[in-house]
């Protein structure tokens, strides 16, 4: 998925469905690789539809591909997409913390700390962005974490997995009714 958006960052080349490609496809390697999935949204219908392993898997993709490409998106507004990330892994930081789930805190904790480093060089005007290698990145990671400490800890509610990442997924959003309906695109 870095690499994807690095070489759309030193190219300028790579067009916006093969760089969807190939974050889809880094999201299935993690997905089997690790593995893990969204099994569960406290919807009954939906959970039903969850237990089918295939669709299951595909959701999963879609909701890694979609944060990760939604990072992207909010990218470019002087720290915007940076300071969201670090409220977003704080929170997810915290509740591994009280789940003493190490692994999802420590995950959590040296993102966080490499993305501070970056605001505080950034601030406070914003000379640099993070980048399509950077956002795509830190959207992935943050998908990555937030679909792990749900599925390893039973207390934490899909629906945290949701609000913590609400931001990000309302711009990408309301930039697609924008780009559909006031841009005819």
């Amino acid at each position: 998925v870095f690499g994807i958006g690095l070489t759309e960052d030193l190219k300028k080349n790579i067009g916006v469905q093969k760089r969807l490609a190939f974050t889809a496809l880094g999201a299935l390697i993690a997905i089997y690789a690790i593995p893990t999935s969204i099994t569960s949204l406290d919807i009954h219908l939906l959970n039903q539809l969850l237990s089918i392993a295939l669709i299951s898997t595909l959701f999963t993709c879609f909701a890694m591909t979609g944060l990760a490409n939604a990072y992207n998106i909010i990218d470019g507004f002087h720290g915007l997409s940076s300071m969201i990330a670090i409220i977003t892994l704080g929170a997810i930081l915290y509740i591994a913390f009280k789940q003493n789930d190490l692994v999802i805190f420590k995950l959590s904790l040296c993102m966080l700390a490499a993305i501070a480093g970056f605001f505080l060089w950034n601030y406070p005007r914003g000379l640099i962005f993070l980048g399509d290698g950077g956002a795509y990145l830190i959207g992935f990671w943050i998908a990555l974490l937030s679909i792990l400490l749900v599925e390893r800890n039973a207390a934490v509610s899909p629906w945290f997995a949701l609000t913590i990442n609400i931001y990000p997924i309302f711009e990408t959003l309301f930039s697609i009714y924008r780009r559909l309906i006031h841009q005819n695109k």
